[in-house]
């Protein structure tokens, strides 16, 4: 709303208030309802939650008002992407070194395949997907950074991201901290969904992240 009073002829209220319904149901899903069913007794990771979260961000894009190319939920790439694909080996390349020299991670099977699989799915398709378009939609002022159309959503979809990671609910009590390291981690990935048109490699990179400590 701040940000849409700075530029009031380019904000769509209506917008950002989908934004808002459709982020509070995905994170209800992602906890289970906050955490009112239990994942199966196998399972050490939130695979249902993941799941149902997935599913809803799919539902929402699915909705031709939002659509799914629009959404970057696409194999297509904008020309010129091999900027962004260059970007994200090179981010990718850093990530590898950390994780070789920072030693190996022992974890079970259960982890690896997680790590390689659910992290980076439902929450690209969230912020970089469906909570990116309605907020762009919301908050429609521009400003070209290296070759990619950023508004306001980068930023807020990028806080976002850090916020949820720092919120732990436990005993029934919440508790909160914002790393601001994965906001800034954020910007960088939404800069790659923006430049590549498509949130495949915000999946495969998140993912590859998350994996790599537990493989060398």
């Amino acid at each position: 709303v701040f940000f849409g009073f700075l530029a009031p002829k380019d904000f769509r209220p209506l917008w950002l208030i989908a934004a808002v319904v459709v982020y509070v149901i995905s994170y209800i899903a992602l906890t289970r309802g906050f955490y009112s069913f239990s994942n199966p007794t196998w399972a050490s990771y939130n695979w249902y939650g993941k799941i149902l979260s997935t599913l809803v961000v799919l539902a929402v894009a699915a909705i031709p008002a939002v659509g799914f190319k629009r959404s970057g939920m696409t194999l297509k790439q904008l020309p010129g992407s091999w900027t962004a694909w260059l970007f994200a080996a090179i981010v990718l390349g850093v990530v590898t070194y950390f994780a070789a020299t920072d030693g190996y991670v022992s974890s079970n099977l259960e982890a690896k395949i997680f790590q390689w699989t659910a992290p980076g799915l439902d929450e690209a398709l969230l912020y970089r997907g469906d909570l990116h378009l309605m907020l762009n939609e919301a908050l429609r002022s521009r400003v070209t950074v290296l070759g990619a159309r950023m508004g306001w959503a980068a930023l807020i979809t990028s806080i976002l991201f850090g916020a949820v990671h720092g919120v732990s609910f436990d005993g029934g009590v919440f508790e909160f901290t914002l790393p601001w390291t994965l906001t800034l981690a954020g910007l960088v990935v939404v800069w790659i969904r923006v430049r590549s048109g498509s949130v495949i490699l915000p999946i495969r990179g998140h993912n590859y992240g998350n994996a790599i400590f537990l493989m060398i």
